[in-house]
């Protein structure tokens, strides 16, 4: 006993198991059995949320039915214990969970709110052909159907977002539903709601512009009131636009533009393209950079004129071998390719011409963090324009931030308002038909289309 109660975690007490056990030990002994032949107790990420993953699968069963189920711990992503129970009058002696296993009537109360019982029965009235629960039929074979738990819940919506690239998407889906407080989108349209509800909190204000454009190249800045760099120097052969996010009140003397309005590069330039679209509209490219970016004078001046020179619609510099990059070409490009094709530009430094902003600037609208729009605006003007996307491997760029995505600042921020970035990507992506895997931004197979 003692070098199992070792791999057990203190979260477990053994004499709350054992009392629980002794009370009723023949209905305990039923109810285990029918949940277990069911299949539906999700052993794995209960153990990770409540006990302790070292322990065998059987004993944390024990400890939902003895234990867990009195808490309001859910045994499986789709059934809450205190919703349940507080639907009907029932038998406090056996599990709920393993009452509503029993219970297959079209009527039986729903084990959840995502999960609506009836609802599902009248939609997939074929479910008794193969299974003897709706539940089961569900967890079993329509979850990977396409047949939605309830109308709320697009399940194909879920898989393509929150859940893909997971090898199982139930784990996915416990640790989805059971927390609360960081709860993914369940639809298209719960996803859209958050992020009109995150651009309509956003305010444009213009503290300083030129009357006439000095350059016909601009650069934007994505900025924070602590931001430095080069290019606020003169002189310099393009426009510089500072767009502050954070209400910042002391700006260059140097900087052309100053804008400021809170949210992100893709909402900035989104609220730039709807409210003031003369603003990037007399140049005739634009080059997008994080504040974390850094790229000299020269090198801007030489990525328009390359940009200019050759046509190009999308463009951006190649980093330098410390910059943090998802994209390995990016870092590396070929050998001799001063001006590579590329299926697709990264979000953090695109240059991207007049008629792009113009034409397909919507793209913009379809998401907050900027994930996977970089790659619908490749895909987008490739469609259109033809193979005029590239790399300037002969100027270079250095990302000067490691990018974290659990607790890096804007990451953080966008999780307080309920966007998840791989959320928007996936929706994209599905969406669009697009490709923003691990292979979206390398080398294209055509040549450049210079005409």
């Amino acid at each position: 006993m003692g070098g199992l109660q070792q791999r057990i975690s203190h979260r477990i007490s053994y004499s709350e198991l054992l009392s629980s056990l002794f009370m009723f030990p023949i209905q305990i002994t039923n109810d285990y059995v029918d949940v277990t032949k069911y299949g539906v107790f999700q052993a794995y990420s209960y153990k990770k949320a409540y006990v302790n993953e070292l322990i065998f699968d059987w004993i944390a069963l024990l400890h939902y039915l003895l234990i867990g189920e009195h808490r309001g711990y859910p045994p499986n992503a789709f059934f809450d214990p205190q919703y349940y129970g507080s639907s009907r009058a029932r038998d406090r002696k056996s599990s709920a969970f393993a009452e509503y296993l029993r219970s297959n009537s079209p009527a039986t109360p729903p084990p959840s709110e995502n999960f609506d019982h009836q609802w599902y029965c009248s939609q997939n009235p074929d479910w008794h052909e193969d299974f003897s629960h709706p539940f089961l039929h569900f967890w079993h074979k329509g979850m990977f159907e396409g047949r939605h738990p309830a109308p709320h819940f697009d399940i194909d919506f879920f898989i393509h977002t929150a859940g893909r690239g997971h090898p199982d998407i139930r784990i996915v889906l416990y640790e989805a539903l059971t927390r609360e407080p960081e709860s993914v989108p369940l639809n298209a349209q719960e996803l859209r709601n958050r992020q009109d509800k995150f651009y309509e909190s956003i305010a444009l204000r213009v503290e300083r512009e030129l009357t006439e454009p000095r350059s016909p190249f601009l650069v934007f800045v994505q900025v924070s009131k602590d931001y430095r760099s080069e290019l606020l120097d003169e002189p310099r052969g393009f426009d510089l636009m500072l767009n502050y996010y954070d209400g910042a009140e002391d700006w260059p003397p140097t900087a052309d533009y100053v804008l400021l309005q809170k949210g992100t590069k893709t909402t900035a330039i989104r609220k730039i393209l709807e409210e003031l679209p003369q603003l990037f509209e007399r140049y005739e490219a634009v080059l997008f950079l994080d504040d974390d970016i850094e790229i000299d004078r020269a090198g801007v001046m030489r990525l328009f004129q390359t940009m200019k020179k050759y046509k190009l619609d999308l463009a951006q510099a190649s980093l330098t071998a410390d910059s943090d990059c998802y994209f390995d070409i990016v870092k590396h490009p070929p050998e001799g390719s001063a001006v590579c094709a590329l299926t697709s530009v990264e979000i953090m430094m695109p240059a991207v011409s007049c008629r792009v902003l113009k034409e397909l600037g919507w793209v913009f609208k379809e998401g907050i963090s900027g994930w996977a729009v970089d790659f619908l605006l490749s895909a987008q003007v490739r469609q259109r324009y033809g193979n005029k996307i590239a790399l300037i491997g002969d100027i270079t760029a250095r990302h000067a931030r490691s990018t974290d995505l659990a607790c890096g600042a804007f990451y953080r921020f966008l999780r307080e308002h309920g966007i998840d970035p791989n959320v928007e990507a996936g929706y994209i992506a599905w969406k669009f038909n697009v490709d923003d895997s691990a292979c979206a931004i390398s080398r294209h197979n055509q040549p450049l289309d210079f005409s």
